[in-house]
Order: structure tokens, then sequence, then C-alpha cells
């Protein structure tokens, strides 16, 4: 295979579909059903507009085999070209000033839905956030009377435990360790992937100092359009 060649370009990814990731409008193709399902899962759908959006490209090789458990994804970035790869032969490559990413992965891999939202989804916005506008915040995120309440403190001092406490208390839970926010109309929104509240088994003692940030707009309610965020009042 040439260098040219190295994420074929020339492959088919007949499957597309549009979405609001995170606050940005991306432009997902494929060829693969299951990368489908986790991008439903994962982001809202952007039904009827017409807006550019960000190109998204990945392909499955089905003559690629491997099995989980998958590796530690490797990143390495030089100026505007950013580099990921997830195990020998699975990899992307973003282009943050063109604002489009290529990817090439195993039927495997492809599959592993469960990947895909969890890690490479997560991987890939923060890869691109910074590039369309999206700031990825080191915190939890509870919701109260549809305004966000970020809860920031490094790792193992207890936010996971905070963000339990308080939605057995009446608040939502809108994310966990990882919050997304975007820019829309002045406000700003909280945003979320996965879902899964990470606990720890060691409890929070109070020693180690949480700051609680109150910041009206975040996690707002959206009935239409391109800002609706991923808000969730369960766990």
């Amino acid at each position: 295979m040439s260098i040219a060649d190295f994420f074929h370009k020339g492959a088919e990814t007949p499957l597309f579909a549009t979405y609001i990731a995170t606050g940005a409008l991306c432009k997902l193709s494929i060829n693969s059903e299951q990368l489908l399902e986790a991008a439903r899962d994962s982001f809202l759908p952007a039904n009827g507009w017409s807006l550019a959006a960000d190109s998204v490209r990945f392909r499955v090789d089905n003559r690629q085999t491997a099995v989980p458990p998958w590796p530690k994804p490797y990143v390495r970035g030089l100026d505007h070209l950013v580099f990921a790869a997830f195990d020998c032969g699975r990899r992307l490559l973003a282009d943050l000033r063109r604002q489009h990413v290529a990817g090439h992965l195993s039927s495997t891999m492809g599959r592993d839905v469960s990947y895909w939202k969890m890690i490479i989804f997560p991987i890939l916005l923060t890869i691109i956030g910074s590039a369309v506008g999206i700031a990825e915040l080191h915190s939890a995120c509870t919701v109260h009377k549809d305004d966000g309440l970020p809860l920031a403190s490094p790792s193992g001092s207890g936010k996971s435990r905070l963000t339990l406490a308080l939605s057995q208390t009446g608040f939502g839970f809108l994310s966990d360790d990882r919050t997304f926010c975007s820019l829309a109309k002045g406000e700003v929104l909280a945003w979320r992937l996965a879902k899964r509240l990470k606990l720890r088994l060691r409890p929070f003692d109070g020693s180690e100092s949480l700051r609680v940030m109150r910041v009206r707009g975040m996690a707002r309610r959206r009935t239409s359009g391109p800002n609706r965020n991923l808000l969730d009042s369960t766990i």
C-alpha cells in the first residue's frame, strides 16, 4: 500500500448522517451499521439543517481481524494534524485546519459499539474540540431547574460520589468526569457523551477541595434546533 493510500481514500463509505456532536454540526460517513448505531446513541440528529458540517469519515476493513481487550490509544499531534492509533492498523487522522477526520479500523473494533461510545468518540471530540468551538472540562455536571452545576476537582476527590448524592436529592444527572461545553446565542450549553457514572471505592472525606461553579444557561433544555442537549434526569 502506498503512503498516499494510507487511509484508503478511494474506499466506499455509503452510510452517512449528520449529527450535533456536543454542539458542533458533524457529517459522518461510514460503511458500518454498528458505527451508525453508536453515533445515534451518542449524538443528536441534525434533521432539517443545511449548515456546513465538519466531515468525519470512517472505513471498517472486514479483512482485518482483532479481538479485545484493546490496547491503550496512542495520540500525537504536529501543527494542525493529530494522529490517533487504537491498535495495529487501526488509526485516525484529524486535520484541524480543514476540520476533517479520516479513520481506518478493523471489523471487530467497528462492531464494538461500547468502545466507540466510551473511548473513540470522546477522544475524537477531545482532538477536534478546540477547532470547532467546543471546550472540554474535567468536570461532572448536575442539573437544577434547567441550569447546569459543574463540579470540578482533581481525579479521585469525589466528583462522582457527590454527583450521585446530589441526584438522590432531586438534581438531574448530565455527565460524570467529562463535560463538553459550547456557546450559542450568548448561552453556555453543557453536553455529555457516555452516561455511565464512575465511582471509586475510596469515599470523599472532604480533605480535598471541590470547586462548585454555578453557570447560568448550562444544560438548559431545548426543544428544537441544533442546540438541544442530552439532558437526562436519571442515572
